[in-house]
């Protein structure tokens, strides 16, 4: 369909005034080779920005999308403060318990040192979570968490609730072997290292200090607690994008690391790289087929979006929800060697690796969630994900997310936290409610 503005029409949405973070009507369209959202405030007129440079696969992702019930679609698209209909459809509840940090690293989506918040003790935490039906995994992020000197009593108090823990970390705490052991006494299960190579020179550039070693020591800390590892990678353009292909090589030799998630530089939070280094999933993907010599191609992920989206339907299971901005692969250990696991679901794959799919099918009890305890390294997975800033995000679409954060008054998708509530939450005490009303809201 042809767009005003000179383009093809490919969805409308709402989104965020740049200027005031207003929520104002936005059109995705298909112009000149390029995917561009325009949208018009009130206040502050008309906006063009770029989403991707290559339509197709942009499309191809937006079509491979997980439906999700309309309800999700309209539900207070301004972040379902104070409302609970999402939680029965949640995979993960992120709590920022502080904002410090022992890092100033040059891009931080968080924007870490940036403002001054409370953080909210063990027991507001655990008031909280008591309320829920589910058991959404729970992810303790901040900030850099190890620095509350409680931690250990909040995920000794949210693992007795039930609930799978995780606590996401660059690690520099975690290179003592007695504290890491103190959080697995706790309940720890899970932790989310920060991983961004294997040289210092890319340390320098995305921490802003040499880290390497500390990474090493708190990796073989991790490991001798029993605490399993996903390898948290920001992938920079030009810094450490080469090295995605060892990372996987990496986890894939390591017993203990289940899991290497990419996220991709953008200018959510702070972001001193310029534009230069920003990347996209579709960057990350040729960047990881190069690294791996085609073991892992572009289309891999595409037909495990595929595989994905009718597991979904058939089955409900949020793990296999997709999402354009996310890219999920499973990945089967042979021996020294490992094959994406959607290769056995072609036809001439299923006959070449038929041992490798009845295998598959017999661990299928402990796939089917990948925060689960019980999985044990021989099926790991690779994942990449977009953060979508306030220039160009999709209110619609970041609304559908199976993941939030837990706010002061309420459950908010990720991406829309971060552009939107983040500043506005969790604010030291005697700040009024007012004080949290949206820049610009006046011009909804």
């Amino acid at each position: 369909m042809a767009d005003r503005s000179g383009g093809q029409l490919i969805r409308e949405t709402k989104s965020l005034c740049p200027e005031c973070g207003g929520i104002i009507p936005a059109r995705i369209i298909e112009r000149e080779g390029r995917v561009i959202q325009v949208k018009q405030c009130p206040a502050h007129g008309g906006f063009e920005f770029v989403i991707h440079d290559d339509p197709a696969f942009f499309k191809k992702c937006l079509s491979g999308t997980s439906g999700v019930p309309r309800e999700f679609h309209e539900c207070d698209i301004e972040g379902c403060l104070g409302c609970e209909r999402h939680l029965g459809r949640i995979k993960t509840i992120m709590i920022d318990v502080t904002e410090r940090c022992d890092l100033n690293c040059p891009a931080c989506f968080t924007n870490t040192h940036s403002r001054k918040s409370r953080e909210p003790s063990a027991d507001e935490i655990v008031s909280r979570l008591k309320k829920l039906k589910d058991k959404p995994t729970i992810l303790i992020c901040g900030g850099e968490p190890t620095l509350r000197p409680d931690l250990a009593e909040i995920i000794r108090k949210i693992t007795a609730l039930g609930f799978v823990v995780k606590v996401a970390t660059n690690g520099i705490k975690l290179a003592d072997e007695s504290y890491a052991r103190s959080l697995r006494d706790a309940g720890l299960g899970w932790a989310l290292l920060q991983f961004d190579g294997f040289s210092d020179d890319i340390y320098r550039v995305t921490r802003g200090r040499e880290l390497l070693e500390t990474k090493r020591r708190a990796l073989a800390s991790l490991e001798k607690a029993g605490i399993k590892v996903c390898l948290a990678c920001m992938a920079a353009k030009g810094v450490n994008d080469g090295e995605i292909g060892k990372i996987v090589d990496f986890m894939m030799g390591n017993d203990n690391i289940m899991h290497l998630g990419c996220t991709v530089l953008s200018s959510v939070g702070r972001d001193n790289f310029g534009a230069e280094r920003a990347t996209t999933a579709l960057d990350v993907m040729k960047a990881v087929e190069a690294g791996t010599r085609g073991r892992i191609a572009v289309k891999d992920f595409m037909r495990s979006r595929a595989i994905g989206n009718i597991v979904f339907r058939l089955t409900g299971n949020r793990d296999f929800q997709q999402k354009s901005c996310f890219h999920m692969l499973l990945l089967h250990k042979r021996g020294k060697d490992y094959i994406p696991v959607n290769r056995y679901f072609d036809p001439a794959g299923a006959v070449a690796n038929a041992g490798g799919l009845a295998r598959l099918a017999a661990l299928f009890g402990s796939l089917r969630h990948w925060d689960a305890i019980q999985m044990t390294g021989e099926v790991k997975l690779f994942t990449i994900e977009e953060f979508r800033a306030r220039d160009t995000i999709d209110l619609t679409e970041a609304n559908c997310c199976n993941k939030v954060y837990m706010s002061d008054e309420g459950y908010i998708p990720p991406c829309i936290y971060n552009t939107k509530y983040r500043e506005m939450s969790w604010l030291p005490k005697g700040d009024t409610k007012d004080a949290r009303t949206p820049r610009g809201a006046e011009t909804e």
